[in-house]
């Protein structure tokens, strides 16, 4: 099995024209996106020391978000460890990088979500660099790169340059207290400084946690790259755009990229990449599958805390139980949750766990309560509408209905207890993201809550013990 695949991968390496003394091959795994997630990681380690075994010049990049989303790297704590502690939250995925051997990760939204001392911590662990060129952590004790720079066995020299995506709010797509002692920056105003590079070097790679539309508007751009290799929407994308080849690998570690660069007397002639599907290959690390197997083990996220008396599949059904908890916690008329916040699909009939709860609400978001007029409420809707595409959101104690007309959103139609809200004031119960990052209107803030979100749930659940 194995040495047919090795056969397998010396026949896609070998798929370029191109054939020379002087011609070296560059291959770069690349992965992005993985929020936590470890059971792949042995099958990747396979392929990557195979393809090792072959090549001298091989790389492995990660595009950004590492963290968030298992609740196994999330709340990890070492069995030595005596105390409740923060300190090693997602200590297993950087663990199981550097076993693998990932030689730089961007810098992703979702890197300090267990705040700036826990991320220099991991900082501190891992054995390669984090970069991005348009933020500034020095005053906080981060000490990223804006880029790196790497040489293959002959001497051929590769930029690296890293990005992340800033929202309208002047931060990136994350809680705002947690990111604001740190100073970001237009990434495109900071792009425009490297338009140089490419011609000092042999092979120029922009590592982006842009999004795959923002990717391939900037090789339309700004021609200084080879490869953009993306993160941050979560696609699959492998398209060439003005001589650029943009990429993205998907999410959760269901994927691992490869890209095969011919470099042919110090100039890039050829460039391809392959997208494995992971969990397709039986193969796997012995050594790294133990490991990952006793990080996963984690029996106390597997405590029971209520039933589900069905399976509750989707963001309607998973914003409902949120919901309902808000309500209950807060006492507020009604409440409002993101969809972005909702990270699992589904809460299959019978028990439910601490890992179901903390996987479906990772962020750790705390409860604001606004008093909100019915326009102020439209207009929190509508401008969600505008920043997703969809609705966005999911509603407890209230219906809305969105207004078209040929296809175009027109307005919102409020209605609770069977009767459309027009007039009054009432109590709105939203996570602190949602207040911090969006563009609200509102009367006051009525109250802000410390209990994080996953614990409010959870002490919801284990109150009415079935879920119906």
């Amino acid at each position: 099995m194995k040495k047919q695949f090795l056969f397998i991968i010396i026949t896609l390496v070998s798929l370029f024209t191109i054939s020379a003394q002087d011609t070296t091959t560059v291959i770069i795994f690349h992965t992005n996106d993985m929020h936590g997630r470890l059971k792949t990681f042995p099958q990747a380690k396979f392929i990557i020391d195979s393809v090792r075994a072959i090549y001298k010049d091989v790389f492995v990049f990660s595009a950004g978000d590492i963290f968030t989303g298992n609740p196994v790297t999330d709340k990890f704590v070492p069995d030595t460890c005596k105390q409740k502690t923060k300190k090693y939250y997602g200590y297993p995925i950087i663990d199981l990088m550097n076993r693998v051997g990932y030689d730089v990760s961007e810098i992703g939204n979702h890197e300090f979500d267990y705040t700036i001392p826990v991320f220099i911590e991991r900082e501190k662990q891992a054995r390669f660099p984090f970069i991005c060129a348009n933020m500034d952590g020095n005053d906080t004790g981060i000490v990223t790169k804006p880029y790196v720079m790497f040489e293959t066995s002959r001497g051929d020299k590769i930029f690296v340059l890293g990005l992340l995506q800033i929202g309208a709010n002047g931060y990136p797509d994350s809680y705002v207290p947690k990111v604001k002692p740190i100073k970001f920056y237009d990434p495109e105003n900071v792009l425009k400084k490297y338009k140089k590079v490419k011609d000092t070097v042999t092979v120029s790679i922009l590592l982006s946690h842009l999004g795959s539309d923002k990717d391939e508007e900037v090789a339309s751009k700004y021609p200084y790259f080879d490869v953009i290799i993306g993160g941050h929407t979560h696609h699959c994308v492998d398209t060439l755009v003005n001589n650029t080849l943009v990429l993205q690998a998907g999410k959760y570690m269901k994927y691992l990229g490869m890209t095969t660069l011919k470099i042919y007397k110090g100039k890039v002639v050829e460039k391809k990449d392959t997208l494995f599907d992971l969990k397709r290959y039986k193969n796997y690390d012995k050594t790294l599958k133990k490991l990952v197997d006793k990080y996963e083990k984690a029996p106390y996220l597997d405590e029971v805390i209520a039933k589900a008396g069905r399976t509750f599949t989707g963001d309607k059904d998973l914003g409902k139980i949120i919901t309902d908890a808000m309500l209950d916690y807060t006492g507020a008329d009604m409440a409002f949750q993101n969809d972005g916040g909702i990270r699992i699909h589904q809460i299959p009939e019978g028990n439910i766990t601490l890992r179901q709860i903390y996987a479906m609400s990772p962020f750790g978001n705390k409860y604001v309560v606004l008093e909100m007029t019915p326009e102020q409420i439209t207009e929190m809707i509508l401008y969600v509408y505008a920043l997703t595409h969809e609705d966005g959101l999911e509603a407890g104690g209230v219906e809305f209905l969105l207004k078209t007309d040929n296809g175009k959103i027109t307005g919102v139609v409020l209605e609770k207890n069977g009767k459309e809200l027009k007039n009054g004031v009432y109590k709105v119960a939203i996570n602190d993201y949602m207040f911090t990052a969006y563009k609200l209107k509102y009367n006051k803030v009525i109250k802000k809550y410390d209990k994080p979100d996953a614990e409010v749930i959870i002490d919801y659940l284990k109150k009415i013990k079935v879920v119906k």
